[in-house]
């Protein structure tokens, strides 16, 4: 299962597995990790010495995200839009943002 979280510290927005969050902290691989999609798709377990915890809330969805694909895609949607629901409409407005 994954979870989207709104990172209180700079406002970011990320795709997270699930068991990163916990009463209001969310695990997020250190700095010197270079390749943090590899620990976010493999859903790495958390531990002290790979792992920071910063203040976070989760964003709430309307169902469980069941896969990784999902939850980038709704994390995406989340820095344009609050609204997370399942709906396929696209955003009215767009920042002009390119991938």
């Amino acid at each position: 299962m994954w979870s989207i979280v709104l990172f209180n510290f700079d406002n970011s927005v990320a795709a997270v597995p699930s068991h990163w969050y916990k009463n209001g902290q969310c695990a997020w691989p250190k700095k010197y990790i270079k390749n943090k999609n590899k620990y976010i798709e493999r859903r790495t377990a958390t531990n002290a010495l790979e792992f920071d915890f910063y203040s976070a809330r989760k964003l709430n969805t309307e169902k469980a995200i069941d896969s990784f694909k999902e939850a980038k895609e709704k994390a995406r949607r989340a820095q344009i839009t609050s609204d997370l629901s399942s709906a396929d409409e696209q955003p009215k407005r767009s920042l002009g943002l390119a991938k």
